[in-house]
């Protein structure tokens, strides 16, 4: 063996030993590479300088390409980047903005219900108190709003702050108006929907429990559902929409109407509470009756109820409130915001439901050029486009399968085609 060999041999064993050595006495194990995370392109809206020389119009914005992760809650990191604010690179190009590094953190909480992002702020006024003027408020808006709007599920936004979009509209001087929903807070809050199989829908608060279409067991009336809530502590207060679409008609007969079962309900009210009172009043829209009677149920226990009446089509519904006494000063106004939450709902065959996919019309030669994107695959783009970002609200119309559409290349557009 030569000397050249034995050589190289005794540098192998030589490292081979050191590495056992090194790797008992300082665990040196290789540090793996973390995986890299699939991104989607976005747009946030500020201010320029230079295409808005001295921002003659302070409601002029452009927009900025940011790279985030691929996520389903889109609205939520676009935000998130928004409030970050131009890079040092884009204001050197004149872009600005209200938002920077002591805003990045100010986004609570975004959701998207019926086409309204609803955008929950912490308190910004100390952070950048000149938004509240005309100027300010309109770029503040602007930049928030055309960000959000940018996906199709989204055409309206409501801003409030630590929940309260009073807060945030009289901030701005803008006060509250049928645009922001005369600032509602319900949305913002921690509200479930209870949906009935009759038609229509109610929200309760966190601290209530709900249910929906249970049967009713009152005998004079057939196939009642009941949908509502109570105060999960103690029941004191408790709110219940009734339901019916058929009536003994040994007691009722044949031709049955919201006026015979007002008459009969006055009856027996009038026997509980001679004094009770009578009003006409206005829900989702549509003019109703409601009566408030004191009830006793013992020698000294009452409660206090209302009842509110109402009819569609063939539906007779009676909106029954209970609240006791010890419950009165606290939970009235709230039992009046989840009544005004009551809304009625069509109940159309899916046959009639329309399509609510949507297409870009992006340019095409071949249905090869066309394909589906969207969260919930309700867009038909060109495959040239960039991937279109959405929100992710599923909807039943979306399905393009059941209306036996297509994402097709037609008239060299791409869109939804039988």
């Amino acid at each position: 063996m030569s000397k050249k060999i034995i050589t190289i041999t005794i540098a192998i064993i030589i490292v081979a030993v050191l590495g056992c050595w090194l790797y008992q006495h300082f665990n040196l194990t290789p540090v793996p590479t973390p995986p890299s995370q699939e991104t989607m392109t976005v747009k946030v809206y500020f201010g320029n300088t230079s295409l808005n020389p001295n921002m003659q119009d302070c409601s002029k914005v452009h927009p900025v390409e940011r790279a985030v992760p691929k996520t389903l809650d889109a609205a939520k990191v676009t935000l998130e980047e928004l409030f970050k604010g131009p890079s040092e690179e884009e204001k050197a190009q004149g872009y600005v903005s209200w938002f920077s590094e002591k805003t990045k953190d100010i986004l609570k909480s975004v959701k998207i219900e019926n086409s309204t992002a609803y955008v929950d702020l912490k308190d910004i006024r100390q952070i950048i108190p000149n938004v509240s003027t005309s100027c300010g408020s309109a770029e503040f808006l602007a930049e928030l709003e055309t960000t959000l709007k940018q996906f199709p599920t989204i055409n309206k936004v409501i801003i409030a702050i630590d929940g309260k979009p009073s807060t945030f509209y009289e901030w701005i001087q803008i006060g509250c108006a049928k645009e922001n929903n005369f600032c509602d807070e319900t949305p913002f809050e921690d509200w479930q929907t209870y949906q009935s199989s009759r038609g229509f829908s109610i929200k309760c608060p966190a601290n209530f429990s709900g249910y929906s279409d249970v049967p009713d067991s009152t005998t004079a009336y057939l196939d009642g559902l009941k949908t509502g809530c109570f105060l999960k502590d103690n029941g004191l207060a408790s709110i219940e929409v009734v339901s019916w679409s058929k009536f003994t008609e040994e007691i009722w007969g044949k031709n049955f109407t919201l006026d015979g079962f007002l008459k009969n309900e006055r009856e027996i009210i009038k026997n509980i509470d001679p004094e009770f009172k009578e009003e006409e009043i206005s829900l989702d829209n549509n003019p109703v009756t409601k009566i408030t009677y004191i009830e006793k149920l013992g020698s000294n226990e009452i409660r206090k109820v209302i009842n509110v009446y109402s009819q569609k089509g063939k539906l007779i519904y009676k909106i029954h409130i209970v609240i006791f006494p010890q419950a009165e000063a606290q939970y009235t106004s709230i039992m009046d915001r989840i009544l005004s939450t009551f809304k009625f709902i069509e109940l159309a065959d899916d046959s009639q439901e329309e399509f609510c996919g949507l297409s870009t019309y992006g340019n095409c030669s071949a249905n090869l050029d066309c394909v589906v994107g969207g969260c919930s695959a309700q867009v038909c783009q060109s495959k040239n486009e960039e991937p279109a970002v959405t929100t992710c609200e599923y909807k039943d119309c979306y399905n393009a399968e059941k209306y036996e559409l297509k994402c097709k290349c037609a008239a060299q557009k791409c869109q939804w085609s039988k």
